[in-house]
């Protein structure tokens, strides 16, 4: 049986941060044996990569330690997942963990950064970011400027970069430096492919049939679809939405041309509230929300990206956000539910006319989680090559399928997982043996389709139907420079409160709708477009390199 919290943290591939204290030889003196490896990425494409990488990267055995955030709940120790301990024994590069807990990660780092005792790299996961960004970490001294490193240790990574346009934009700095290490995301094949979208709309289609319904596709059939599930299916929460009075990707305010927060309409920056989309949004819900058709506990709930299966399995909703794993029959199949005729299946997202396409699905980016070499490193020659191996089809295969003839075997050319973890024993499920024989973060090439592995075709179509939605409205991973950041934080820290506490007021009646011009005048107020400003300035900057 798969197990909900382990399923779901694989889907979304989580962002982990790793730090470390020292970079030191163990002393240990040279290895004994090394291999000629191939780092060709593909045999179509005419970019492909030809250098070849000698293994192990260090004749004298090296330890890195590193500090990553690790929930330890499929494996005691990250240091015991067997594809590290085989890239280890493959590089000569061994890696010390100090693991944290990913609620701590913001405090942590920031205590790291105050200490002055600085690892040897770190990865931010997606979770923490420099104060004033990657130019300010090397201006500081304490991140290097990986930019010649890549070019004359790094062959692999540099050319996988320039592949793709938007992969080049996103891994240097407004200056044009590379601060850091992004994970990429990618295909078994080694191709670079950004990974469909993993979150978005699930909807009881078993019910749909049962009251003879359409899927829905505007916000007015949604209104009477949920109307009917309430009505006929009893359900006490049609529709789960998260704890701010939206659902991840900002559907159905989407409908409306806004986000709840900043977005973009072409190269312009806006910002939500200020919006009449905005209005038109927080009545759509306030109405819902009064006639029974949305979660009336949905602050507690918390099913902004993933519905309460408290919820979802028992009949008490019928449509919310979701991760695709958790798609059709999965409460049935993981026992959550005796009712076999359960069925969520993807929706794409609301819109007022049909015809008109969702502009602002959950965004899956190219890059990530983010790694820098700090200026202590004593080896950051070795720390590249160790990184750049992991951007080979042979390092990815390590990290993401384990050992050959063991966790998998290659089949017409592709890597296929063994019984050994499709068909686990001891009461673990498929997702306890990816944790315990293979890597799911971190530097190197992500071989996110190894998911088509595990789920059936039925599940993995959902990702088809969210990715026929589009991101017009998504801001891109902008920059802001230290002094922007300081004071948009100051500014904008008091905004989000306020507008959060207001949207929940009007959404529950509890704030009369004839206060909404004072609403928005009073974020101007608080100088918003200060913040729109400097959000502008960040985004040209991230247009121009």
């Amino acid at each position: 049986m798969l197990k909900l919290k382990k399923i779901f943290a694989a889907l979304l591939c989580f962002c982990l941060l790793l730090t470390s204290a020292a970079c030191t030889s163990s002393g240990t003196g040279s290895s004994t044996s090394t291999s000629s490896v191939q780092t060709d990425i593909t045999e179509s494409n005419s970019d492909d990569i030809s250098e070849e990488a000698t293994l192990p990267i260090t004749d004298e055995s090296i330890t890195f330690t590193m500090w990553k955030i690790w929930p330890g709940d499929y494996i005691d120790s990250v240091g015991d997942i067997e594809s590290i301990n085989k890239l280890a024994e493959d590089t000569g590069v061994t890696i010390d963990y100090n693991t944290i807990l990913g609620s701590t990660a913001v405090e942590k780092y920031g205590v790291l950064l105050a200490s002055g005792d600085y690892p040897d790299m770190i990865d931010h996961g997606g979770k923490v970011s420099y104060p004033g960004g990657g130019d300010k970490a090397i201006g500081d001294g304490v991140y290097l400027d990986m930019t010649e490193y890549v070019e004359q240790y790094m062959p692999n990574y540099r050319e996988l970069r320039l592949q793709d346009e938007e992969l080049a934009r996103m891994t240097v700095t407004d200056s044009g430096k590379m601060w850091a290490i992004y994970m990429m995301r990618g295909a078994a094949d080694g191709s670079i492919e950004a990974e469909p979208a993993f979150v978005g709309l699930l909807i009881r289609t078993d019910w749909l049939a049962d009251l003879g319904l359409d899927m829905p596709v505007t916000i007015d059939d949604w209104t009477t679809v949920l109307t009917a599930f309430k009505d006929e299916k009893g359900a006490e929460a049609p529709l789960m939405i998260g704890p701010t009075g939206f659902i991840d990707g900002d559907y159905f305010a989407s409908a409306y041309g806004v986000k709840r927060d900043f977005y973009k309409e072409g190269d312009t920056v806006k910002y939500g509230p200020l919006a009449d989309g905005y209005r038109q949004y927080i009545e759509l819900m306030r109405e819902w929300y009064a006639n029974g058709l949305i979660d009336q506990n949905f602050i507690s709930n918390n099913s902004g990206m993933v519905m309460a299966a408290s919820y979802g399995a028992t009949g008490k909703s019928g449509a919310g956000s979701n991760v695709w794993g958790f798609s059709q029959q999965y409460y049935y199949k993981s026992g959550q539910t005796e009712d076999e005729n359960m069925r969520f299946e993807a929706v794409a997202g609301p819109v007022l006319n049909k015809g008109d396409v969702c502009q602002s699905r959950a965004a899956t980016y190219i890059a990530s989680q983010e790694i820098a070499i700090t200026s202590v490193c004593k080896y950051p020659e070795i720390a590249a090559k160790w990184m750049d191996y992991q951007y080979t089809v042979d390092g990815m295969l390590t990290n993401y399928y384990g050992i050959e003839g063991d966790t998998y075997e290659m089949v017409d050319g592709m890597p296929v997982y063994t019984d050994k973890i499709m068909k686990p024993e001891d009461g673990l499920s498929t997702g306890d043996m990816l944790y315990k024989y293979t890597r799911g973060d971190g530097v190197g090439l992500n071989s996110w389709d190894r998911w088509d592995l595990i789920y059936d075709s039925e599940q993995l179509s959902a990702r088809e139907v969210w990715n026929a939605d589009g991101t017009d409205l998504v801001m891109p991973a902008v920059t802001m420079t230290d002094g922007e950041g300081l004071e948009y934080n100051t500014i904008y820290t008091d905004i989000k409160a306020y507008v959060e506490e207001k949207t929940i007021a009007y959404i529950m009646g509890t704030e009369s709708m004839e206060t909404y011009d004072d609403f928005v005048a009073y974020i101007y107020d608080l100088n918003i477009e200060k913040c729109l400003e400097i959000q502008q300035n960040a985004l040209n900057r991230y247009n121009a390199r």
